[in-house]
């Protein structure tokens, strides 16, 4: 059946993916209601104007919730993932957010993310939908993995980074500059340095999932952090 504003009888399958609307053998759609007041992710992720925004890393978060609603597999591959366009939310207002998936002949399925006003939306059943996001999702290939110790790296160490000290690179510093981040993206801890190498300390495991049920499988907030630190690592090497 199409998808429509249906999602108000519908049940999410997931916070940010929203309700499955559209189901079919080829291709799957879903539809939520993005909104300040009621989302965390976007109440706590804003501009130093105040204005709520989408971080990138949720879309990670998506295309793996889309992923196993569609296969069962926890485990996925995202490649070629391409942010688009901001998805702003203002407060007060809301966004309809439409996630499409279409299976491809090699067995993987793109994804794309869309927004709409929900007023126009109602009132002419056609409305503007700004693109934010695409990718594709696939099934994990399994490979070996390299073994990196985590003592090790840390007896190498000399030195450790964290927030507030005023170092060269301050990750939590310069973020600060354009964003304002609510205590649960707080999850970076500090960053131990190394000659040629590092490693970062962040929030258990345990601790997200106390804080946030929906996330005992990916515990994507982090790669917010991980983003910014591996950026952090390579001026501190560098």
């Amino acid at each position: 059946r199409p998808a429509t504003d249906a999602t108000a009888n519908a049940t999410p399958v997931h916070p940010l993916l929203g309700a499955r609307v559209e189901s079919s053998a080829d291709r799957r759609v879903y539809q939520a209601d993005y909104r300040a007041e009621t989302s965390w992710v976007l109440n706590e992720h804003r501009l130093h104007s105040g204005l709520a925004i989408v971080p990138g890393t949720a879309y990670i978060e998506i295309a793996r919730a889309a992923w196993k609603d569609l296969s069962g597999d926890t485990r996925v591959e995202i490649g070629d993932l391409v942010f688009l366009s901001p998805l702003e939310v203002a407060d007060g207002a809301s966004r309809v957010v439409r996630h499409t998936l279409q299976r491809q002949s090699d067995g993987s399925w793109t994804f794309e993310t869309k927004s709409a006003d929900p007023n126009e939306l109602a009132r002419s059943g056609d409305p503007e939908w700004i693109e934010h996001a695409r990718g594709i999702v696939a099934p994990l290939a399994k490979a070996a993995l390299g073994s990196h110790p985590i003592h090790k790296v840390r007896g190498r160490s000399g030195r450790v980074v964290t927030p507030g000290t005023g170092s060269a690179y301050d990750v939590w510093t310069k973020q600060g500059r354009h964003m304002r981040f609510g205590p649960r993206w707080q999850t970076l801890q500090a960053i131990h340095v190394a000659v040629t190498d590092g490693i970062a300390k962040g929030m258990s495991v345990e601790d997200i999932v106390k804080a946030n049920p929906f996330q005992q499988y990916s515990h994507w907030r982090n790669y917010d952090r991980r983003d910014h630190t591996i950026q952090a690592l390579h001026e501190l090497l560098t």
